[in-house]
């Protein structure tokens, strides 16, 4: 292929389409749109239009504006894809170009030069929408900015769908070769895998990616940088797989025997390739369900025999510099039933057992997935003291599986609106943790599932000691005994069905309210949440105890014979000391 000639083809492609009065139309509405659809409330009248304002949600993460802006320049791109391809139809018959297609341009090089051409034009208005929102993000949304997300967006968000839009735009009417019935469709076949694709396969083949997890956090990165890539890898390679195939059925004579088939198998290699990672997107969702299958499976297996009763645990964790955790669990088991039962403990499959004590004796056991089956007896009434030392990392398989698997599949689970979060039980990294019982994290006797749906739950009484990285806060339930730099240690004043852990990058504010000791952990650049909070301390103390009775009011049942005076003397009353019990009487 002749460069000069591609150059030459993509100009005049990019110039005609750039004076035609119908695409300055829709770029000046397109960039009107979006402005007006991030930037201003529809819903507060004419005058809210004038007024820049952006709800709670798209400022609460740095990729929310970002995003919003990628979404609907997708839709507009489409609409413009669709319009000026499908007018090419109409400058094969009436076109100046005619003088250039008895040249011995090959049909590569015009189809190519063509696509270039309208990719570059589209590729600028991209760039321009894009521009004018990052002016406005930057100007008065500057906490919820980060440049390198709408390089991102656009990199993996338009440049595919665009690439996918004009591909089979080309394919599908140089094949229909009839303008009206090219138009429907395109729009149908499009449309139809945006809005219907989307719910299939995980939205596999929805080249808008929209109901796939493509939120930026703050402290935990993209939600699924694996899937979505893999998801907008095989989009781009079947829109370049299509824009080959195009030019086969070009309506000119191709100056080469071998433009055919040298075509067709560059085109079948961009399928195969495209082939490949849906293959592996798609392994990747049945490798998570058939996890999740096994570990319902070990459960019921297990479920016939009664579980010993944990009546202390203590647990002392350290972080690893791979971002894994090493955790040593010291704990008193009691087997509580009139018969001798095995010992048998539930921890996550990630985490590795490097030590396995009962009385101080090392004993014998058997793996299998998240179950532990040691070859100690417990007999009825007695108690042992057992040591496990494990470490690894956190599988989140594990987790919820007593939630249907169309429910926990489904990218509905935890979206809003247009912004899809994903679904990440537990996280496990170098900066960001984030553990629950529900991950088992920590051996137990009774285990978070059930077959029958309905959970046994059995309380006991911890302690936490966390050896963590100084740059970074802990934060656990129970009182913070001992605070030093890259320590923590908790207690708990009573027994609880379980425990839970954080790690990160936290800033902490503090008040007493009443004997009740509330704590904010915030990141450190996210201090702006606090600027409408900027009150005194006693102040903002007299009003959180003011929510606290009114919650206090709500969930317990009081009389309902006293009057609004009655009450005021009750709540004046209440200054913390005393149940409401007490008061009352």
């Amino acid at each position: 292929m002749n460069k000069s000639n591609i150059f030459t083809e993509a100009v005049y492609g990019f110039k005609s389409a750039r004076r035609n009065i119908l695409f300055r139309i829709l770029v000046i509405l397109a960039i009107v749109g979006i402005v007006i659809c991030q930037f201003t409330p529809l819903s507060g009248g004419i005058k809210s239009l004038f007024s820049f304002s952006v709800d709670w949600l798209s400022q609460a993460l740095p990729s929310s504006i970002a995003y919003k802006t990628a979404y609907f320049f997708n839709i507009i791109q489409l609409l413009l894809v669709i319009a000026f391809v499908n007018n090419d139809l109409r400058s094969c018959k009436f076109s100046g170009m005619e003088s250039i297609r008895v040249r011995p341009f090959s049909n590569e090089e015009i189809v190519l030069g063509n696509f270039l051409g309208k990719l570059l034009l589209f590729t600028l208005v991209n760039f321009l929408t894009l521009g004018i929102s990052i002016l406005i993000n930057a100007t008065f949304y500057p906490h919820a900015f980060d440049f390198g997300i709408y390089l991102f967006y656009w990199l993996t968000l338009n440049l595919p769908a665009l690439v996918f839009f004009l591909g089979v735009s080309f394919f599908v009417i140089r094949v229909v070769r009839q303008q009206a019935l090219s138009f429907v469709i395109l729009s149908v076949f499009f449309w139809g895998l945006i809005f219907w694709g989307a719910g299939w396969l995980n939205g596999l083949f929805d080249p808008c990616a929209r109901h796939i997890p493509n939120m930026f956090s703050d402290f935990t990165g993209h939600v699924g940088m694996g899937n979505y890539l893999l998801q907008r890898g095989s989009v781009f390679l079947i829109g370049a797989g299509f824009l080959v195939l195009s030019i086969i059925p070009y309506a000119r004579i191709p100056n080469h025997v071998l433009v055919f088939r040298k075509c067709l198998g560059i085109a079948c290699v961009l399928f195969v390739f495209a082939g490949g990672l849906v293959f592996v997107y798609h392994l990747r969702h049945v490798t998570v369900s058939d996890c999740r299958e096994t570990y319902k499976r070990v459960y019921d297996d297990y479920d016939q025999y009664p579980g010993a009763k944990i009546i202390r645990q203590d647990l002392h964790l350290k972080e690893l510099e791979n971002g894994g955790i090493s955790v040593n669990s010291r704990m008193k088991i009691m087997n509580g039933s009139s018969d001798s039962i095995p010992l048998i403990m539930y921890l996550n499959p990630g985490l590795k057992i490097t030590s396995f004590e009962v009385n101080g004796e090392s004993v014998v056991f058997r793996r299998e997935h998240q179950i532990l089956v040691s070859n100690k007896e417990l007999f009825p009434s007695e108690t042992y003291d057992v040591s496990i030392h494990y470490e690894g990392n956190i599988e989140n398989e594990i987790c919820f599986l007593d939630v249907a698997p169309e429910e926990y599949n489904s990218p509905g689970v935890n979206a809003l609106g247009i912004y899809y979060f994903g679904n990440t039980p537990a996280f496990c990294g170098k900066e960001y943790k984030l553990l629950t019982p529900e991950c088992i994290w920590y051996p137990v006797c009774v285990p978070p599932y059930h077959l029958s749906g309905s959970r046994n739950i059995s309380f006991t009484r911890y302690s936490l000691k966390v050896e963590h990285d100084p740059r970074l806060t802990a934060i656990s339930q129970g009182n913070i005994i001992e605070k030093g730099e890259g320590e923590a240690l908790f207690r708990f004043g009573h027994d609880v069905p379980g425990v839970s852990l954080c790690i990160g990058n936290y800033e902490e504010h503090e008040i007493m309210v009443d004997s009740t000791r509330v704590t904010l952990y915030f990141l450190p650049d996210h201090d702006y949440l606090l600027d409408g909070y900027n009150v005194p301390k006693d102040t903002l103390a007299k009003r959180l105890l003011t929510i606290k009775k009114e919650l206090e009011h709500e969930c317990i049942a009081y009389p309902e014979n006293l009057t609004k005076e009655e009450w005021a003397v009750v709540n004046e009353m209440d200054d913390g000391t005393r149940e409401y019990s007490e008061i009352l009487d």
